[in-house]
Formats: C-alpha cells, structure tokens, sequence
C-alpha cells in the first residue's frame, strides 16, 4: 500500500507562513527553488495576482505539518526506598494528567471545531 504525501504548510521551515516550505515537501524539491519560483511568478504582472491570491488562500486553507509526539518514558528505581518511588510516580502521573488536559483544552476549542468542520467538507 502506497502512501499518498499530504499538502500541509511546514510553518517550522518557513519564512511567512510555511506555504512554500510545504510545496517543496510535497513535491519533493529543494525549498529554495520553490520560493524562486514563487516570488518569480510574484513579479510579473500577468501571474501576480494569481499567485499572491494563490499564496494567502493556501496559508489560511492549509493545515500546518503536525508534529509528532515524543513520549519519554521514565523508569522508577526499584532500589529506592517506597516513599521516594511512589512521589517520583505521583510526579510522572501528574505530568501526565497535564498532557491530557492540554488535549481536552484543544480538543473543545472554537479553532479544533473550525478545524473539524473544514475537514467535513474537504471529504465531501
């Protein structure tokens, strides 16, 4: 099974908004080029409008690359004493309590339902 590439915007590589960045990643080329090419087209009055319009419609439609979660995983020292264990434990659990609650946060936001929208009517 092949994988299909995904447009996003890589806002981490790019300069304005990431548009750029994110065409170079997906046709697999150098970003230079593509901001060569973008700020060419950019110059001439016949494509000019159409690619400054091109450019703002894709920075506000496009995604933003996700990035991917890293887990540290941490392990408890089982010649502690039980008292120092258990704390150390309590301090993971809570870390990790905070990294659900950032989730709950984003997932019942205004900008994570906007989102979840614009995904309904891209699939349809």
């Amino acid at each position: 099974m092949k994988i299909k590439p995904i447009l996003y915007r890589n806002s981490t590589k790019g300069k304005l908004f990431g548009v750029c960045a994110g065409w170079a990643e997906f046709l697999r080329q150098d970003v230079g080029v593509i901001r060569t090419l973008t700020v060419i087209f950019a110059l001439f009055p016949l494509t000019a409008f159409i690619t400054i319009f091109s450019y703002i419609v894709m920075a506000m439609m496009l995604d933003d690359k996700p990035t991917p979660v890293v887990v540290e995983v941490k392990k408890v020292d089982a010649n502690k004493n039980p008292t120092e264990a258990l704390d150390e434990i309590e301090e993971l659990l809570q870390d990790l309590e905070n990294k659900v609650m950032d989730v709950e946060h984003y997932v019942t936001s205004e900008p994570f339902e906007f989102q979840c929208k614009l995904w309904a009517l891209k699939s349809e």
